[in-house]
């Protein structure tokens, strides 16, 4: 067999895991995860298996380092209870910015507009 048949053949196997829909819903839900995936599986594609995944791993260590050094509060619905939540650094760390954020959710919060 040929070898650019083959090399046909993996990279049509390849894209078939990687279908397009898929990556797309997933850039409107969560851009961070797909930056990962489409980095990593072109890392795959330019370099080889093992140095993509390696790429991919430091990418994704690398998100989650950013992901849990932020404040993320939200708004959440359970129930028709409306509670304020906090991801990454805690908000009772007592810096100014966190406890500013935190108090602002649960003083100005939309909850009793709906």
């Amino acid at each position: 067999m040929p070898l650019a048949a083959l090399a046909g053949v993996l990279l049509h196997a390849g894209w078939k895991l990687l279908p397009a829909k898929a990556v797309a819903a997933l850039w409107r839900t969560h851009r961070g995860e797909a930056v990962v995936l489409l980095a990593t599986a072109s890392a795959i594609v330019v370099t080889n298996l093992f140095e993509g995944v390696l790429v991919g791993l430091g990418l994704a260590v690398a998100k989650a380092a950013w992901e849990t050094s932020h404040v993320h509060i939200e708004e959440v619905w359970r129930a028709r209870n409306c509670a304020c939540e906090s991801w990454g650094t805690p908000a009772s760390c007592g810096c100014p910015s966190c406890s500013t954020c935190w108090t602002r959710c649960r003083t100005e919060s939309r909850c009793g507009s709906t």
